[in-house]
């Protein structure tokens, strides 16, 4: 009774353990919203990035403000994959003190990457589709990076 009753079990786990292996062998990192995180998108150096986005949130030109994410977007695309695609990337900022608000800042941008021979990445395009700046209650800061 006990080898037909896991006889059954057996053929419904297969497909889970073969999606489990595939995700642990692609290392692919899929967040709550089910899209791709970019490995080593989350930035070592967040303070500096946090900086950033105190003083673009002052400019209010959005020559300002897509010359701030070309330059994140590059910055997280060659300290990521180096590939060409189009990427989303969000920088939420919580600042201090229990009143204030979030500022939430996103972008999503089609980038164009060439690896060069020493393997570093030139972004030879950059086109932002959309950038959008929020107030939200606050959250836990963080900086993510997709590839969509």
């Amino acid at each position: 009774m006990a080898t037909a009753a896991s006889g059954h079990l057996l053929p419904s786990l297969v497909p889970l353990l073969f999606l489990l292996f595939l995700s642990i062998v692609s290392g692919d990192v899929v967040d709550d919203s089910r899209r791709q995180v970019i490995p080593h998108a989350y930035s070592s150096n967040f303070a500096q990035i946090l900086g950033n986005l105190a003083v673009a949130k002052h400019n209010k030109g959005s020559e300002k403000r897509l010359d701030f994410c070309r330059t994140v977007m590059a910055e997280k695309v060659d300290n990521s994959t180096g590939t060409s695609g189009e990427y989303a990337i969000e920088l939420f900022a919580s600042p201090p003190g229990p009143d204030q608000k979030q500022q939430s800042f996103s972008a999503t941008a089609d980038v164009r990457g060439v690896i060069n021979a020493d393997g570093s990445v030139f972004v030879s395009e950059f086109v932002l589709l959309r950038f959008s700046r929020e107030r939200f209650p606050r959250l836990v800061a963080k900086l993510k990076c997709y590839r969509i």
